[in-house]
């Protein structure tokens, strides 16, 4: 197993100052910025989101990792997976098989399919909504076998989805030969289930794994996820939350599998981002 990074978190931060003031060309060096920092702090590999190539463009990220010694762990394509218009299904498949292809020039064969709530999603029933999803992942699951990609999913932390549940989830794969899931050692909590657990009941269908922390947030934080009985909770540096990470990479460890175990990160409270990614990393080597 080797360990990679999950930098959303990092660039979400550049990508919000970016909407209020559009300098593009200060959101590309704190880009750089931040894969150069990724690099020093000993990380061989991390997940490139589609906002990422939309923004940058392909070649440009390329550029960037390559400069950095960075290899793609995985390529997380997001989409409103969920929508009910069956005149835009077609161009939101055609779309994804086209981050699959995306996803091989990158370097990976990882394809993470997240699924978006549209603004309406209220309105539907929660087996219409993952039926929806179903639909859209049948095909674009056949098109990732073909290329020779795996085509993963991840137990959602948006409730409004419903999609974090073991049996929510379990239902979706066992509809969509070969789709596999990513496995967020943090989003369960929010629906009360035991995260090794949850890890047990798809070992065998594990095809990519978040190492992720979670804390209880603090009343005036933002972006903070709600959980069924509406604490607010939110990514913790890994090793200072409330997740039991050894009993979790024990178990992943006991079940073989030999993929990247990418670090969710998150910042800590002394908003010391080459110290948190340092510790994180070492963390993470010490389980494994």
């Amino acid at each position: 197993m080797k360990i990679s990074l999950m930098t959303l978190t990092m660039f979400l931060r550049a990508f919000i100052k970016f909407q209020l003031d559009h300098d593009m060309e200060d959101l590309l060096e704190t880009y750089e910025e931040m894969m150069e920092l990724v690099s020093e702090t000993g990380y061989e590999a991390v997940d490139v989101t589609s906002m990422e190539t939309a923004l940058f463009t392909l070649d440009g990220v390329k550029g960037i990792l390559d400069k950095n010694h960075l290899k793609v762990s995985s390529y997380i394509y997001m989409a409103c997976f969920t929508q009910m218009d069956e005149a835009g299904m077609e161009e939101r498949i055609e779309s994804a098989k086209k981050a699959v292809d995306t996803a091989a020039s990158l370097g990976t064969n990882i394809i993470m399919l997240v699924p978006q709530a549209q603004s309406e999603i209220g309105e539907y029933e929660p087996k219409a909504i993952r039926a929806q999803m179903i639909k859209h992942w049948i095909p674009i699951m056949a098109y990732a076998k073909e290329k020779g990609m795996h085509a993963v999913v991840e137990d959602t932390p948006d409730l409004k989805l419903h999609f974090c549940k073991a049996e929510d989830v379990k239902e979706v794969l066992d509809a969509v030969c070969g789709l596999e899931l990513v496995y967020d050692s943090g989003n369960m909590l929010l629906v009360e289930e035991n995260p090794v657990e949850y890890y047990e009941s798809f070992a065998d269908r594990v095809g990519y794994v978040h190492l992720k922390d979670m804390r209880i947030a603090a009343p005036a934080e933002g972006y903070a996820d709600t959980a069924l009985d509406g604490t607010k909770m939110k990514g913790a540096c890994t090793g200072t939350g409330m997740v039991d990470l050894k009993a979790v990479v024990k178990c992943i460890k006991r079940h073989g599998y030999e993929g990247y175990m990418t670090v969710e990160f998150a910042n800590g409270a002394d908003g010391d981002f080459r110290k948190n990614l340092i510790e994180s990393r070492k963390y993470v080597e010490a389980l494994m």
